[in-house]
């Protein structure tokens, strides 16, 4: 599994001082001033990249696991069941995935019955995705452990709202700093 995070890495090692100066005033929102960190950035990042790997592993695993099924089936799947995403372009937006991947998957899924494409009333090119009676059964089936093994993780946080919302912040900071210094090249 790739991940955006070796981008990251890769990118930070080719920007070092650039990329440094320009977080740390984003995350002080202050240009002049500059605060010590807990732990150095070469920690935090490998600590960030190996927890959010080894997080998406889980996912990979169990995904081939069951079935056999690749771990974009089971995260399309759970956002039509456990999000509620109608479309395709929503679900490619949500999940950050290729609607090229979404389309590929939603046919695979639409070949074996286990969701129907209606035409959206507003727009006809436009095609709302439904889970049928045999993919609700397998649904249920396929992610009620994934859901039960989620429900004890997020019961053991300290703040959950906190932790998503600082992990937001980071990728959101990193795609600005990233575009900044792409743009400066």
């Amino acid at each position: 599994m790739e991940s955006s995070l070796f981008y990251i890495e890769a990118f930070y090692e080719k920007h070092k001082y650039s990329f440094d100066v320009f977080i740390v005033k984003q995350l002080t929102n202050n240009t002049n001033s500059y605060y010590h960190l807990d732990m150095n950035k070469k920690e935090f990042y490998t600590r960030l990249g190996k927890a959010a790997y080894e997080y998406g592993v889980l996912y990979e695993t169990y995904s081939s696991k069951i079935n056999k099924r690749t771990d974009n089936f089971i995260w399309i799947l759970y956002a039509i069941d456990f999000n509620g995403l109608e479309t395709q372009k929503e679900i490619a937006d949500h999940w950050s995935m290729p609607l090229s991947t979404v389309n590929t998957i939603i046919k695979q899924m639409e070949k074996e019955g286990y969701v129907e494409l209606i035409k959206k009333e507003d727009d006809g090119r436009e095609r709302k995705i439904k889970l049928t009676e045999k993919g609700t059964l397998y649904s249920k089936d396929i992610l009620k452990d994934i859901y039960l093994a989620e429900d004890k993780a997020y019961k053991k946080l300290k703040n959950p709202k906190e932790l998503i919302e600082e992990y937001e912040r980071l990728v959101s900071e990193t795609k600005k700093a990233i575009k900044e210094i792409d743009n400066n090249d």
